[in-house]
């Protein structure tokens, strides 16, 4: 791989995560602000930290795994798959389900 390719792979790399990063301080900020409104919703700091983690988490798995697929549909399947264990995840330490 020759330098200009890595560099263009560094930024694009970059980019991604600093788009998931804005989309996760975007999803956090719903509770922040409907804790402001309501009795509620009743988060601490470990339950941001928390979801903060699982969605970063989630966001990261998806942009290094959507790298290796060439395929378009597999993209979206990786990523139906991951939302479908971040969700169940969350849904899991929200209300015990097990």
């Amino acid at each position: 791989m020759n330098s200009i390719s890595q560099k263009s792979s560094r930024v694009t790399t970059t980019k991604s995560f600093f788009a998931l990063f804005i989309i996760m301080a975007l999803i956090l900020s719903i509770p922040l602000v409907a804790m402001q409104f309501t009795e509620q919703v009743n988060w601490n700091l470990m339950d941001f930290l928390i979801v903060g983690f699982l969605i970063f988490a989630a966001g990261s798995i998806f942009i290094l795994i959507s790298r290796k697929l060439g395929s378009t549909i597999l993209k979206w399947l990786a990523g139906i798959v991951i939302l479908g264990l971040l969700l169940l995840t969350w849904a899991h330490l929200a209300v015990d389900l097990w």
